[in-house]
């Protein structure tokens, strides 16, 4: 596991230093595009297995039982003339070898204790991020006005956004009440318009999941970061 985060880590700082030294030597789009391939990593099913998880089973160790020989109590011949008595049954003492013995309680492993950590980690981020997107989009809905569409893309004004942008899970387009007052209107839909051309709607999705899956990794975070200002 150790490996695997240390290689993304690596590759992240590989993309860093090509960023900063090709940044401005060659098109943006080819700059972007390096994201594409730490994005493939992390999906990737080495670095996906990699990530903590219960470890297997141990297998109990077998008990061993010692079987005690049977004794058998001296047959004692009695005259033909004799009524035979029933015999009793003697009870042995059972030893203390031959009890089941119970496993005993094992303490949590770091492996299992990392394991709860991420998976608590990754649930409570998951919860947040999911809470504050549906709190949005509710405001979204609630403020929204509806002024046209562009093919199939419909474009909304809304109070509740501080800059147009794309939101919902069928994208629309939502402007602001002063982008309506310029002269620029017409050139910030055509930018929006790219965004969902792009899909940058799904490379937000997966920097998202990306964040919620690798929140324990401080270059995830700087990757999610700067590949958005890309």
């Amino acid at each position: 596991m150790l490996r695997e985060v240390l290689t993304v880590s690596a590759l992240i700082l590989a993309v860093f230093l090509v960023r900063a030294i090709f940044k401005n030597r060659v098109p943006k789009r080819m700059v972007y595009a390096l994201w594409l391939v730490v994005l493939v990593k992390l999906c990737l099913p080495g670095t996906v297995v990699s990530l903590p998880v219960l470890p297997a089973e141990e297998a109990a160790a077998p008990v061993q039982r010692v079987e005690l020989p049977v004794q058998t109590a001296p047959v004692v011949q009695q005259p033909a003339q004799a009524v035979t008595q029933p015999q009793t049954p003697v009870q042995q003492p059972v030893s203390p070898v031959q009890e089941t013995a119970k496993p005993a309680a094992k303490p949590l492993t770091a492996t299992q204790i990392f394991q709860t950590i991420w998976a608590g980690g990754s649930a409570l981020l998951g919860l947040w991020l999911f809470g504050a997107w549906l709190v949005f989009t509710v405001r979204l809905r609630k403020s929204r006005r509806f002024l046209g569409r562009h093919g199939r893309t419909r474009i909304y004004v809304s109070g509740a956004v501080k800059s147009p942008c794309l939101a919902g899970l069928v994208p629309a387009v939502y402007l602001t009440e002063d982008v309506l007052q310029t002269d620029s209107t017409e050139l910030i839909l055509r930018h929006e318009l790219t965004h969902l051309r792009h899909l940058d709607f799904l490379w937000s999705l997966c920097r998202t999941a990306a964040v919620i899956a690798y929140w324990w990794n401080p270059f995830i975070w700087l990757a999610v970061v700067c590949s958005k200002r890309d």
